[in-house]
């Protein structure tokens, strides 16, 4: 985590995508010199950011660019991925990503304090089927390879040979800025419910009742890149896995209902809609 002693020397690996352009904005707005690694440049351009357009997969390129511009990096916020159809594949990739960056930044001598992983929900097996919600940090790992998996036990091992800490973070479905990619859901949401009112529409869950009726858990970004602000030196700080989300248990539908004065009554799926527009005077 970064330290909140004062600023330093940070470097986001996929700093283009949802969370590592978050976690630049806000370092950069703490006064900290800020290095990002992705493929491409971030769209819109981060202002202050020092891009370094490296292929993570290429051991040598890395080890070069970290001699050459991140040998005074004191933290490494991980927030890359490279997606693959075969699990298998996609963790043996993923994890070697991570390894060339870590020993590049150590061949090069940096200072390094800390490296935060970015996982997510997949850790719990969002990706096989429903699980059990709200998740929780020591649920039991699912059948499967998982570069999630993979990542924290290399870090694990290699912190104990190392003077830097480590910290997993495992948002859920993410509330926040992202261009090109409906990431926002609640914005999303939003937008949805705005149509239906201006339509005259019921505001109409699309999903089944299953997905209706289930409990799902949301992360702001701003609540993330709090996180990422923590002190690594505070109690229990070290080394650990931790997941961030919202804890306020608000119904979204009703929440959306409310502020856009629709009235929440169902599930398509079930035959009722969710909401239908209030009647003039009235509201919720």
């Amino acid at each position: 985590m970064i330290e909140a002693s004062g600023p330093g020397v940070a470097l986001i690996a996929g700093v283009s995508g949802i969370v590592g352009r978050a976690a630049a904005d806000r370092l950069l707005a703490d006064g900290w010199r800020v290095l990002g690694v992705s493929r491409r440049p971030p769209v819109p351009t981060i202002p202050g950011l020092e891009h370094l357009p490296v292929d993570l997969a290429d051991r040598d390129a890395v080890r070069a660019a970290m001699a050459a511009r991140a040998a005074d990096a004191s933290h490494l916020i991980y927030a890359g991925r490279a997606p693959d159809p075969d699990p298998a594949v996609e963790a043996a990739r993923n994890t070697a990503m991570l390894v060339h960056l870590v020993e590049g930044l150590e061949a090069a001598g940096a200072p390094l304090a800390h490296v935060l992983l970015v996982h997510g929900s997949k850790w719990y097996g969002s990706n096989l089927g429903p699980y059990r919600t709200p998740a929780e940090e020591d649920d039991p790992r699912v059948p499967g390879p998982s570069f999630y998996y993979d990542q924290q036990d290399w870090v694990a091992d290699r912190a104990r040979r190392a003077a830097w800490n480590w910290t997993a973070l495992r948002p859920h479905i993410l509330a926040g800025f992202s261009l090109g990619y409906p990431h926002n859901a609640m914005g999303v949401l939003a937008a949805y419910a705005a149509l239906a009112r201006q339509r005259g529409d019921a505001l109409t869950f699309p999903g089944t009742p299953d997905a209706f009726h289930s409990l799902s858990q949301f992360t702001d970004l701003r609540l993330l890149v709090d996180a990422h602000a923590l002190g690594d030196d505070q109690p229990g700080g070290g080394r650990r896995r931790l997941q961030r989300h919202q804890r306020r248990l608000l119904p979204v539908a009703r929440s959306l209902a409310a502020r856009r004065r629709l009235v929440r009554h169902g599930c398509r799926g079930g035959g009722d809609p969710v909401a239908r527009r209030n009647p003039p005077g009235r509201r919720r």
